[in-house]
């Protein structure tokens, strides 16, 4: 038969067993907790450097977008210069 001081010892031992894994998992989950709160602040950051970069594109294709119109305005002013200059020419040579 048990006597009641080996079913003290272990209650007791059962108890402290119990509490260690009710504490084991409580770390496990305080672990989880914050894996996914730094993961979640990586995500936020990657996503603002991403909306930066996108920003920063927008404004550089605006900017190429300017220099290739005033190109393109610039060169259509030296052709009417450069035809103007031959008609100029061919009339003189008349």
């Amino acid at each position: 038969m048990i006597s009641d001081s080996d079913m003290q010892k272990t209650i007791s031992h059962l108890e402290k067993s119990v509490s260690q894994m009710y504490s084991a998992d409580s770390e496990c989950l305080n672990a989880k907790a914050e894996y996914q709160m730094s993961k979640d602040s990586c995500l936020f950051e990657t996503r603002d450097m991403l909306r930066k970069m996108q920003e920063a594109s927008d404004k550089e294709s605006a900017l190429q977008t300017k220099r290739f119109i005033i190109q393109t305005v610039l060169s259509v002013a030296s052709l009417i210069v450069a035809v103007v200059a031959a008609v100029a020419s061919i009339i003189a040579l008349l």
